[in-house]
């Protein structure tokens, strides 16, 4: 959605999206490699709402361990985006070796899934994706005018009575909604 995106570029957050997507991968992983040892397996292996649950857990835990380091520590916002981007997305692939070898990986389409194979898609999840991007291109729109102020200066959005937080907190989950969608 590039309405969404100009938000996070005039932020200089454009690479959080990156880095959501690839600790994404862990989340996806064990999810499914919860998912298999709860035994839910039965006739749908691969739930979709499942992975992007787990995915946004993982997405959001990166996501705060970027700014985490970057207020606690002296890594500049890049140097922290791409520790947390490449330390998350080598879990991630850790894990999803760790699904291939416990089986059902192949079955479910875990493979298909992660690395973007349409052919692979049931009408659920199609939906499933279609529910997120709506609803994140409407929040988008409500938000349009405090998302506008905060991306071009949080000093003036705080000085106009906007929630600043608030809205930061709303840019993050638009961003991960996005990402997921």
């Amino acid at each position: 959605l590039p309405i969404f995106g100009v938000f996070s570029m005039l932020r200089k957050e454009s690479l959080v999206a990156d880095a959501f997507a690839h600790a994404s991968l862990a989340g996806v992983a064990a999810a499914f490699l919860v998912r298999g040892a709860l035994g839910a397996e039965g006739s749908a292996p691969r739930s979709m709402a499942v992975l992007i649950l787990g995915a946004g857990v993982s997405g959001s835990l990166a996501v705060g361990a970027i700014g985490w380091l970057t207020r606690s520590t002296r890594l500049t916002a890049d140097t922290a985006t791409a520790a947390v981007s490449s330390a998350s997305f080598g879990l991630g692939i850790c894990l999803l070796s760790v699904a291939r070898r416990a089986g059902g990986a192949g079955q479910a389409g875990l493979d298909q899934l992660i690395f973007g194979s349409a052919a692979s898609m049931t009408r659920a999840d199609a939906w499933t994706m279609a529910v997120l991007a709506a609803l994140t291109l409407t929040i988008t729109l409500v938000a349009s005018k405090p998302l506008t102020a905060i991306a071009f200066s949080d000093r003036y959005a705080r000085t106009t009575g906007l929630r600043v937080t608030a809205m930061e907190a709303l840019l993050a989950a638009l961003v991960a909604a996005v990402t997921l969608a």
